[in-house]
């Protein structure tokens, strides 16, 4: 399949620092970039490039914020898409374009080869035996892996997977942000409650949709028209008999599950493991830019009491330490804190999960009065 190669042309001026804080990013169909040129966002609203370069899961140090943009690179040996550089680099151009002009090479290619990343969760939740189902939400679509009637015996548990690989590089959006595989198909596997893995906007395939580009992905991961769009999909899939919903999510799941919640009169319950619950803390942290087209639950009106909590941490997990979750929830009292010993970040949750369905199973009993047996009831 052929690729088609955007070429734009922009004057300079005098000051090409203040002109670049006027333009806005073109829009890079199924590649690395950001919103388009002179159209709003996702949310409607204006990107402008400045803020665009600057809004990543990448180092603050490569970023336009601290030093001036210097060239778009195209680089034909890893992608057919171009890579942002702030590397004082010679830039050599085609006699074509004259030394006064700034020359951004932009493609807006037909792209596939991402597809293999989703589609190995597909063919792990099919060798599990779940079901796949594509459900709608606002604006997105949503890709999900059904494990029984949804909110059979009153009880529906909902899986939300981490942010997966967002950024390729400090510098470089991934064309798909699909992790390669989930650990959460196998604790779906080992949960006797009815349950849905509920994929994110645009993951799963569905990167090539019309509502997705990477700002989706990247600044807006954790934003209002995620939550909503997620919590639309869950709310179209509910039947009308009264449920009792339990949220778990992974890493920036944990972050999705606590916004989630908020909205969701039916969820009983948020289970996070290694979840990201002081988004700010977290980038501020690790050097990334700042997320400020997100929503941070850290800075969220807090759950009710009613909504019972368990946050699962490992003592080795340097990309959420355990010292970052437990600031975050101190806020709630009566949340439930397990740290467990040699865990990492991408370690074998799998293992540890027979006994986070233990302290669940107590939760729900006591949430609803029905004795210790109201996870198999």
């Amino acid at each position: 399949m052929g690729n088609t190669v955007t070429v734009v042309v922009v004057q300079t001026t005098k000051n090409a620092q203040l002109m670049l804080k006027q333009i806005y990013l073109l829009d890079i169909l199924n590649c690395s970039g950001f919103p388009a040129m002179g159209v709003g966002g996702p949310d409607s609203r204006p990107q402008p490039l400045m803020e665009a370069f600057t809004a990543s899961h990448g180092r603050k140090t490569g970023t336009v914020r601290r030093q001036a943009f210097k060239q778009v690179l195209f680089n034909r040996t890893r992608t057919s898409c171009p890579r942002f550089s702030v590397k004082r680099k010679k830039t050599v151009w085609p006699a074509v374009f004259k030394k006064s002009n700034l020359l951004m090479l932009l493609c807006a290619a037909n792209m596939t080869g991402c597809a293999a990343l989703s589609s190995s969760i597909s063919r792990h939740a099919e060798a599990l035996g779940f079901q796949r189902a594509i459900l709608p939400g606002k604006p997105f679509k949503h890709v999900a892996f059904v494990n029984g009637l949804p909110c059979a015996n009153g009880q529906w548990h909902v899986y939300l997977d981490g942010d997966g690989r967002a950024w390729l590089t400090p510098h470089r959006v991934a064309r798909d942000p699909t992790p390669s595989k989930s650990f959460l198909l196998d604790l779906m596997q080992r949960d006797p409650a009815a349950s849905i893995y509920l994929g994110r906007p645009c993951y799963h395939g569905l990167n090539h949709s019309s509502s997705c580009n990477p700002w989706v992905w990247t600044q807006q991961r954790y934003s209002r028209i995620v939550v909503d769009s997620m919590v639309h999909a869950l709310k179209s899939s509910l039947p009308d008999k009264a449920c009792r919903i339990v949220l778990i999510g992974y890493s920036g799941g944990g972050t999705l599950a606590m916004l989630m919640a908020a909205q969701l009169p039916q969820v009983r319950g948020v289970v996070t493991l290694a979840g990201n619950l002081d988004v700010t803390a977290w980038t501020r942290l690790h050097g990334f830019s700042p997320l400020t087209e997100s929503l941070d639950p850290a800075r969220q009106p807090a759950l009710p009491k009613a909504v019972f909590q368990i946050h699962v941490t490992g003592t080795d997990d340097k990309q959420i330490p355990p010292e970052l979750v437990a600031k975050a929830i101190k806020r709630y009292p009566h949340a439930k804190f397990l740290k467990v010993k040699n865990l990492n970040h991408q370690g074998n949750w799998p293992t540890i999960w027979p006994e986070v369905l233990r302290e669940m199973q107590q939760l729900i009993a006591i949430n609803t009065g029905r004795g210790t047996n109201a996870i198999g009831d």
